[in-house]
């Protein structure tokens, strides 16, 4: 991320595109609220590279920082449709099916959503760059992990979940954790099948 204190006036018709349709338009700036690093991070930065590097020195511009910053605006074609059917279904439907169309197969669905449809085509379509060989290695090295190695990175992921703040209110926005203990995940309505953060 480029962090410079500087604060461009941004117009949505200069950032509102692809970039794969545009590759030729100049990059965008990074989107208001992205620019800062979370207090929450300080400390840990301060521990892991304090004796290295000032931390609180902000991040001068270079061409990965801005091809990051560029990328913050990309939407996700192949999602903005199912968006769209979350909004007309209404989100608890919705979720549901999506789930359903996830776990267990979107011809599982009886009038599934043309929206799931064609992104379910999308995901079904391998391209080329796919090597069935090397995920599979990577399936059976990641089913190896000891438990310790498993912990770390679950424990990692949990905590960038709650500390990063994009993260944490798109996770939160979709229902899997609340407060309290004995919280249910939305996904496992089954008896004695909880979910408890806190």
């Amino acid at each position: 991320m480029t962090v410079t204190g500087e604060r461009p006036e941004i117009l949505v018709g200069d950032v509102d595109f692809n970039r794969r349709d545009h590759p030729d338009r100049p990059l965008r700036p990074i989107p208001p609220g992205r620019d800062h690093f979370a207090d929450q991070w300080r400390h840990m930065r301060e521990y892991m590279f304090g004796e290295w590097i000032d931390v609180d020195k902000e991040v001068e511009p270079n061409t990965i920082t801005r091809l990051r910053d560029d990328y913050f605006w990309q939407a996700d074609e192949h999602m903005i449709g199912v968006v769209d059917a979350f909004e007309r279904l209404g989100f608890e439907q919705g979720r549901a099916l999506f789930e359903q169309a996830l776990t267990q197969g979107i011809d599982t669905l009886d009038d599934p959503p043309q929206e799931f449809v064609e992104l379910f085509e999308h995901l079904d379509t391998l391209g080329d760059r796919f090597d069935l060989v090397a995920a599979e290695r990577g399936r059976m090295l990641a089913m190896a992990s000891t438990k310790a190695a498993t912990t770390i990175i679950q424990g990692w992921a949990f905590y960038e979940t709650a500390m990063t703040g994009d993260i944490s209110a798109a996770t939160g926005a979709t229902g899997r954790f609340a407060d309290g203990a004995g919280a249910v995940d939305a996904r496992d309505r089954q008896p004695g099948v909880t979910t408890q953060v806190g």
